[in-house]
């Protein structure tokens, strides 16, 4: 398979130009919201803790353009892989990962196989 190399939409910096004024505040606002519901799932005062103190690069991500981009990467990214040969998905899924890994501190993993004798066992 040729894996894909260019990933576009990830990041706040994907979406530079006067042009794109408007849309960035936009999409800082909405990673700012999805924080603070995550805040009050977990019971959390936002009061000093939003919007995060931190650079909207990691908030936006994070909150916002991953969630809103995961789909259309997986099925993308699937689309590329039927093309060599009958590919089988067992899982997709987007997951908090480690805010060290040098991907980021999120995930998105797929487990596949082009073996047909492997049978994926959905109630797992």
């Amino acid at each position: 398979m040729n894996w894909s190399l260019n990933v576009f939409g990830v990041n706040i910096i994907d979406y530079q130009g006067k042009e794109q004024t408007k849309l960035r505040a936009q999409i800082i606002e909405t990673a700012n919201e999805a924080v603070d519901k995550a805040y009050k799932m977990l019971n959390w005062d936002k009061y000093l803790r939003s919007p995060p103190p931190v650079n909207p690069i990691n908030t936006t991500a994070h909150y916002g353009l991953e969630l809103m981009h995961f789909s259309t990467w997986t099925s993308q990214f699937f689309s590329i892989a039927q093309r060599d040969g009958p590919c089988k998905v067992g899982n997709t899924e987007h997951i908090i990962g480690s805010p060290l890994s040098p991907t980021g501190a999120s995930t998105v993993a797929f487990t596949w196989t082009y073996d047909p004798e492997i049978k994926f066992n959905p109630s797992c």
